[in-house]
């Protein structure tokens, strides 16, 4: 079973929940590629001691799923148009919400923690 494979099966599985509904698709990106990695990244981050910047990393997590999703996963999907420019845009603008909800959650809970 090659990459290749695993890849359009994970994709094929990621297309029946983001077409589940109208805006799924949004929601699923916001999720899968903009929050689940800020916080992988952040909170990484914190355990290899970087505490000071690692919202950095979170973001910068969530920027590179973005780039790998629009540069790799993507293009191989038999569901991607890629004459569709306005909805990579879209896509970015779903990872940019993702992340920066991720960060407003992650500020919340360590200002609960702190009270």
């Amino acid at each position: 079973m090659s990459i290749e494979h695993l890849i359009k099966k994970g994709y094929e599985f990621i297309y029946k929940g983001a077409s589940a509904f109208p805006g799924s698709n949004h929601l699923m990106h916001i999720g899968l590629i903009g929050a689940i990695p800020y916080f992988v990244g952040k909170y990484s981050a914190e355990l290899l001691g970087a505490k000071e910047k690692s919202a950095y990393f979170g973001f910068g997590l969530s920027a590179i799923s973005e780039i790998t999703w629009q540069t790799l996963i993507e293009p191989i999907s038999p569901y991607d148009n890629p004459a569709a420019r306005f909805s990579d845009y879209k896509g970015i603008i779903d990872t940019v919400i993702g992340a920066g909800l991720a960060h407003f959650v992650a500020e919340r809970i360590k200002k609960r923690a702190k009270q």
